[in-house]
């Protein structure tokens, strides 16, 4: 059982991108980030991992994606890309949070995609489950777009084998300091690891 009064980051990202996969706490933490930079960041973030995407199938022909902490699905996702392009794209979503990964699963109905419920902190899981769906001498894309935010990924992206691709962004304080700055200490005070 799922406990609804812990808030959790892609439900919170559901909630601030006005999806409806979230609980009342991760919409109360969203109400605080409310008028707040970050959305459109995290909006934006989105964004480049689908022209990213796109650019790789067009420009680079891969065919291999495997997202590293998917959340909460938001229309185009990433295999909606991939298949849109060819029949022969294959799409891993991997994610921990149980509800994230299962939402993943009922979107594979038809498709070449597949969910691994792995935490992404656990580099030789991950390697695993993409080696069980890939072909691991043919590139593949590794994206990670919403989760670096969370989680220490250098000991992952040295695990990658060639050929490897990688999708990364990140939000910073770069531009709109403050208000980066104060969502990430937002996020910190009711427990989620956020990083800008």
């Amino acid at each position: 059982m799922l406990d609804q009064s812990i808030p959790n980051s892609a439900r919170i990202h559901s909630a601030l991108l006005g999806g409806k996969d979230y609980y009342p706490v991760d919409d109360v933490i969203a109400g605080r980030l409310a008028g707040n930079k970050i959305t459109p960041a995290i909006t934006e973030s989105r964004r480049f991992a689908r022209r990213a995407v796109s650019h790789l199938l067009n420009h680079h022909q891969i065919a291999q994606f495997a997202e590293l902490g998917c959340g909460f699905p938001h229309t185009p996702n990433i295999h909606d890309i991939a298949e849109e392009h060819t029949s022969s794209a294959r799409t891993l979503y991997i994610d921990n949070d149980q509800l994230a990964a299962s939402h993943a699963l009922a979107l594979m109905a038809g498709h070449r995609a597949r969910t691994a419920e792995v935490d992404l902190t656990d580099t030789v899981a991950v390697v695993e489950a993409v080696a069980a769906t890939f072909d691991m001498s043919a590139p593949i894309a590794w994206i990670l777009s919403g989760t670096a935010e969370l989680n220490d990924h250098a000991p992952l992206t040295h695990a990658l084998p060639p050929p490897t691709w990688l999708v990364l962004t990140h939000i910073t304080a770069d531009v709109f300091g403050h208000d980066i700055t104060s969502a990430a200490q937002a996020l910190r005070a009711v427990g989620i690891a956020y990083h800008s």
